[in-house]
């Protein structure tokens, strides 16, 4: 029979395990599925529109000063409620919409989303959305200038209520002096017409002092109280950081043309925005932080000083008598020039009032009447594009990715059964071998060659005080014609060795009492006589046997390296060269979990880097399922059979070497 290729291995493969690659395609594509649904495929279309507007907008560059709209979270936000779609927990804009300048008026307006039929809606809201903002307002300037005036015409209210109270205080205080005056007048024993020397000096201090003090106050009413302490630098690094910014913009819309948005010079232009962008936050944070005006602070400390000094030279003239008339007189005057500066402080203030008023009126007449609306010229009415790959095509990548993986995990080349040894111009029986008499034979129901065309011999028991133990034949009796088949089995089994490529062998068998043990032991002799380095294993923790065979104990030995309790110092050597023995050791209370634990794959390896073949003695197929665990981790397998062994036993052994996907050299028969 010759040797099938790599793909009828893989047929013959699946065939035998079409639940399991189903199983294995299944999970392939829910696993797909599943990172579909965190990395979702993305759609885009594209659109060309037209801004109109009454006003005079700039031409070039509309998208770049649109694209303000689209850095709000609160306004994409709202047009995803409205068209009852999921907002994305991190958005990146730029995928969301884009916009790009198509030339003098026009911008291209390209909208991705991971559900296609929503595409054109998102896209009609977002241009109404533009619509309503961008062209409700000109400029960021003219609306910055809108809420400077409206903070103006608030300071300016509270300044009027200042003056007019101060005003009525003024009248108060004057009417109370006059009559004050006369009073003092008629009480005192002054003659009238007799003045003091220094009453015209004081008298001409205190009109200085009023004027200086109607001048502060005015200029005050002019100083605002907080400024922006923005230097003449800062505003023009603030100017020409936006118009790098707006340049690296358009830098970016080119090169988004001809890459792709991983491309280096993409990633390069992406990083300069966001630096830009955020020393634009840094200069815009500086210019628009307030802080109290210095010149402000500076004429009220002028005002409090005048008024101080005005206090005490209107005290010092008080003292002086004078005539009736004269003080009346001159209180009269005084009080009328205080009432007269105040009058004309208060007509100032509400000379500026009315002014910012219709100012701030002009500014909201002209955003009301502004007219304009952005008109769709062409819109991208095809199917919406995925962006990299398809679901289609995730979908096919995910299904063969599962049947390779299916092909990878269930895939195990057939064994090999050529004519193994030719003997007296007949070969010996090949992969199969022709019934006789109505029955298979064995070879045939295991589908594996027989490795010895004539059965084993048991050992001779007559001999006087043998040397070693009597199962030993191959050293108790090294020239008997019994060693014929024993001799046959070891050639045939050096070539299936070097074919499988393996060098770990167990010995297996139906039920007890067929000699597995004897067959352990003379074949590891055999071996080890031919020059190999051989370790025989005692794996049978049902009825321990091989450490009878070579006189050994069996205090410690594989069941203590299982647990823990012993190292590999247990596998020793026996009276035959090349040959060393692993005892079983202590019987355990669970034999299949000590064979099944992971330790034993790690003890099988290292003594398969000691030793150039490892041979297993394990108990009895259908008895005890030791067997077909450690089946599972050997390379190949020897079947011991009797002749008088009944089929189904036969079959039964078979199928448990097929479950646990065991690779059977060959049959031998005792």
């Amino acid at each position: 029979m010759t040797r099938e290729n790599l793909i009828e291995g893989v047929w013959r493969s699946l065939r035998a395990n079409p639940g399991k690659a189903a199983l294995i395609v299944l999970f392939a594509l829910l696993a797909t599925t599943a990172l579909t649904r965190f990395f979702p495929v993305i759609y885009e279309t594209h659109s060309i529109l037209r801004v109109i507007s009454t006003e005079d907008l700039p031409q070039t560059e509309l998208a770049v000063s649109m694209r303000g709209l689209l850095e709000q979270r609160p306004l994409l936000q709202e047009i995803f409620r409205k068209k009852g779609l999921e907002f994305p927990v991190r958005p990146n804009t730029p995928e969301i919409f884009r916009l790009e300048d198509a030339g003098p008026g026009l911008v291209k307006l390209v909208v991705r989303y991971t559900n296609p039929a929503a595409l054109d809606d998102l896209g009609s809201s977002l241009i109404k959305t533009l619509s309503e903002q961008y062209l409700s307002v000109s400029s960021e300037n003219e609306r910055l200038a809108q809420i400077a005036l409206e903070k103006k015409r608030a300071a300016l209210e509270v300044k009027l209520k200042a003056l007019r109270a101060e005003a009525a205080r003024v009248e108060e205080v004057a009417a109370s002096r006059i009559s004050d005056q006369g009073n003092d007048w008629r009480n005192s024993a002054t003659l009238p017409g007799t003045e003091l020397p220094d009453r015209a000096a004081l008298e001409k201090t205190i009109h200085e002092l009023r004027e200086h003090l109607a001048e502060d106050k005015q200029k005050l009413t002019q100083t605002p109280p907080t400024i922006k302490p923005t230097s003449q630098e800062d505003l023009k690094m603030y100017s020409e950081t936006k118009t790098r910014l707006a340049a690296a913009h358009c830098k970016l819309n080119e090169l988004m043309k001809r890459y792709r948005e991983k491309h280096p010079k993409v990633i390069q232009i992406k990083e300069e925005i966001d630096a830009l962008e955020n020393a634009l936050n840094g200069c815009s944070s500086q210019c628009d932080t307030e802080q109290p005006n210095p010149e402000f602070a500076q004429l009220e400390v002028s005002i409090d000083e005048t008024e101080k000094m005005l206090a005490e030279s209107q005290a010092k003239l008080d003292v002086i008598p004078v005539q009736a008339h004269v003080k009346c007189a001159t209180a009269t005057s005084e009080t009328g020039k205080s009432a007269d500066a105040i009058q004309e402080r208060i007509q100032v203030v509400e000379n500026m009032y009315r002014n910012v008023v219709e100012k701030v009126e002009n500014i909201s007449l002209r955003h009301a009447t502004t007219q304009g609306c952005i008109k769709v010229l062409k819109r991208d009415r095809e199917t919406p594009r995925p962006i990299g790959i398809s679901f289609m095509e995730r979908q096919m990548i995910g299904f063969l990715s599962g049947a390779l993986l299916a092909v990878v995990l269930l895939y195990s080349p057939a064994p090999r059964m050529p004519d193994i040894v030719k003997m007296s111009g007949a070969s010996m029986m090949g992969p199969t071998i022709e019934p006789s008499s109505g029955s298979q034979t064995v070879a045939h129901i295991m589908q594996a060659p027989a490795l010895s065309d004539s059965p084993l011999e048991i050992p001779e028991y007559n001999m006087l005080e043998p040397r070693y133990d009597e199962r030993l034949m191959v050293m108790n009796q090294p020239n008997s014609p019994r060693l014929k088949p024993f001799r046959k089995l070891r050639s045939n089994l050096e070539i299936l060795l070097s074919d499988a490529g393996t060098r770990l062998i167990m010995v297996a068998s139906s039920r007890s009492g067929m000699g597995r043990t004897m067959l352990t032991a003379n074949l590891g002799a055999l071996l080890a006589q031919d020059g190999y380095s051989v370790c025989l294993i005692d794996a049978d923790f049902r009825k321990p046997a091989l450490h009878r065979v070579f006189d050994q104990t069996n205090h410690e030995g594989l069941s203590m390296i299982l647990s823990g309790q012993g190292d590999f110092n247990s596998v020793r050597p026996t009276e035959v060269k090349n040959l060393s023995i692993l005892t079983s050791g202590p019987l355990p209370e669970n034999p299949p979990e000590q064979l099944g634990a992971a330790n034993m794959i790690d003890i099988l390896d290292s003594l398969k880097q000691r030793f150039e073949l490892v041979i297993i003695d394990t108990p009895a197929l259908l008895e005890h399922p030791d067997a077909g665990i450690l089946a599972a981790l050997s390379g190949g397998v020897v079947f011991l059979h009797r002749r008088d062994e009944i089929e189904a036993d036969v079959l039964a052994s078979r199928d448990i070497l097929k479950k646990t996907h065991a690779r059977l050299l060959g049959v031998i028969e005792a």
